[in-house]
């Protein structure tokens, strides 16, 4: 399963399997609203089966 976030960058370090998760909305100043939540839990989620 491959992980593409959109609104922020995603990364999964295989040697010590810590992943990494960045937010990348500088035009919002990176702010949260109900579309990102939902998309950062769906990468929660994700996150069991990487």
């Amino acid at each position: 399963m491959s992980i593409r976030p959109d609104g922020f960058d995603y990364a999964l370090d295989a040697e010590t399997g810590v992943a990494t998760i960045t937010l990348n909305r500088p035009e919002t100043l990176n702010s949260l609203t109900f579309a990102s939540y939902r998309a950062l839990t769906d990468t929660f989620a994700a996150l069991d089966h990487e």
